[in-house]
């Protein structure tokens, strides 16, 4: 903790760090930039030897007494950097913020203000704006969505297995902190390294609703480098997901009829030759549509396929305004579809 930190802020925006020195700089910066001020900073650098990336975070911290400075000396990776980012923070609120990811000015005070109007939600998520390595930037569509939408948590789960509800990378989530404290911290699931932000999400989903922030306020970089993804082939990146999907199928509450493990495996099959499609792979595309016989994997995926194209539409969980969350949240609520 910087020694000249005054008070406990309202948010801790965490910085968990590796071998990036200008991805952290303009991160940084982009916190500097924020349109309140109530916010602390924590960097957690997971170099073991200090490098240029722990240079710029001292540098910083010098600077400002709102920003700290500190080294993972324990378990190296993105789980464990995170959360031991996570566990300096003295904030209501923790705002992951990747070192290769960009907050846009009103990133903070726009989840806040949501978060605020929403007293059953743990976590809020935010849309992105996608930049490419040549610059162009793409924010994902609006559409027909509420600019404040609440997934009550008794949904929450079943909208994360049937692919109804997409969170985003860590960058666009904020995370109440006494729910990280609780013990739902990001951990390295065994079989699971490329999905452990999904896995984390579920688990904080087990303590409360998801608000949904629909405003793009995160900058996401496609910045080409290597990832554990790149390094996987299809199958065994299939299997992981299937894993994930056991686990997200066992914390649906009981009296939910939820689809199949295979009708979750074959819609996930059928997104994946739909993104292969997009990419101009036709031959890869069509040997996934020809590989996917159950009925009810194509229902899932035809829903997945109308909510992208027309967001706020063709969902499958029922999404509430703020308004109606702050009713009386014992009357039952029908699905959407």
């Amino acid at each position: 903790m910087n020694p000249n930190a005054i008070g406990n802020p309202r948010v801790s925006v965490v910085i968990p760090t590796f071998g990036r020195p200008a991805m952290l700089a303009r991160a940084i910066e982009s916190v500097l930039a924020q349109t309140i001020t109530d916010w602390e900073l924590i960097i957690s650098d997971d170099e073991r030897e200090a490098g240029e990336g722990w240079a710029v975070a001292c540098a910083y911290a010098d600077r400002d007494a709102r920003i700290t400075a500190c080294r993972n000396l324990g378990v190296a990776g993105q789980a464990s950097n995170l959360n031991h980012a996570m566990a300096q923070a003295r904030g209501e609120w923790i705002k992951p913020l990747y070192d290769d990811d960009e907050l846009e000015p009103s990133c903070l005070e726009t989840m806040l203000d949501g978060l605020r109007r929403a007293p059953g939600a743990v976590m809020a998520c935010a849309l992105a704006i996608d930049v490419t390595p040549r610059g162009t930037e793409r924010a994902e569509k609006i559409g027909e969505r509420l600019p404040l939408e609440v997934i009550a948590q008794r949904d929450a789960h079943f909208a994360l297995y049937t692919q109804d509800v997409d969170i985003g990378i860590p960058s666009q989530v904020m995370v109440r902190r006494d729910v990280i404290e609780s013990g739902a911290a990001m951990t390295n699931a065994s079989g699971m390294p490329t999905v452990v932000d999904l896995l984390w999400y579920a688990n904080v989903l087990r303590h409360g609703d998801l608000l949904m922030v629909n405003a793009p306020l995160v900058k996401r970089y496609q910045t080409g480098h290597d990832s554990i993804t790149n390094n996987l082939s299809r199958e065994s990146l299939f299997e992981e997901f299937r894993s994930l999907r056991r686990a997200q199928l066992d914390l649906i509450p009981a009296g939910q009829s939820a689809p199949s493990l295979e009708e979750a495996d074959q819609q996930l099959r059928l997104i994946h030759a739909a993104l292969e499609l997009r990419s101009g792979h036709i031959g890869s595309a069509l040997r996934l549509f020809g590989s996917t016989p159950v009925a009810g994997g194509h229902r899932l995926f035809a829903f997945w396929l109308l909510r992208r194209l027309f967001p706020g539409r063709f969902g499958i969980v029922a999404r509430h305004s703020v308004s109606e969350q702050l009713m009386d949240r014992t009357q039952p609520r029908r699905r959407a579809a």
